[in-house]
C-alpha cells in the first residue's frame, strides 16, 4: 500500500520569496488567496513600522507603544493600499498575535501596537 501525501506549495511572489498562504485563515475567514497575500504584506509592514521605524518614520507614540491607526494609515507604505477593515483583520486573524487594537478613553480613536510573542 502506497500513502498518498497532500503538500501545499507556498505562493512565490515576483521576487522569488516564499511568502506563508495563510491556509488556516482562508479556511476560518472564507478568504481569498489575493487577500491572503495582502494580509500577509500588510503584517509585515505592520511590524516593520511598529517595532523598527516609529520614531524615525515620524509616528507619535504614546508611552504604553500604541500609535493611532489614522496615522498609521496616512503613511506612504499604507496609503491608499490598505484600510482600517484591512488592520482589523489582520490584528483579528494574525495566527501568532502580533498586534493589538484598543480605543483610546479620550479621543475615542483605534490605536495599535505592536505585542511580543507568547
Amino acid at each position: 500500500k502506497t500513502t498518498a501525501r497532500i503538500v501545499q506549495k507556498p505562493y512565490v511572489n515576483q521576487e522569488n520569496q516564499a511568502v506563508n498562504f495563510h491556509a488556516t485563515i482562508q479556511r476560518q475567514r472564507d478568504v481569498s488567496a489575493k487577500q491572503c497575500l495582502k494580509l500577509t504584506q500588510l503584517s509585515k509592514a505592520l511590524s516593520w513600522l511598529l517595532r523598527h521605524a516609529v520614531t524615525q518614520e515620524g509616528i507619535q507614540y504614546q508611552y504604553d507603544g500604541y500609535v493611532f491607526v489614522e496615522d498609521v494609515l496616512r503613511h506612504p507604505t499604507f496609503s491608499n493600499k490598505y484600510t482600517i477593515q484591512d488592520i482589523r483583520q489582520c490584528v483579528e486573524t494574525n495566527e501568532k498575535q502580533r498586534f493589538v487594537l484598543k480605543t483610546d478613553q479620550r479621543t475615542g480613536k483605534e490605536m495599535i501596537r505592536a505585542q511580543q510573542r507568547q
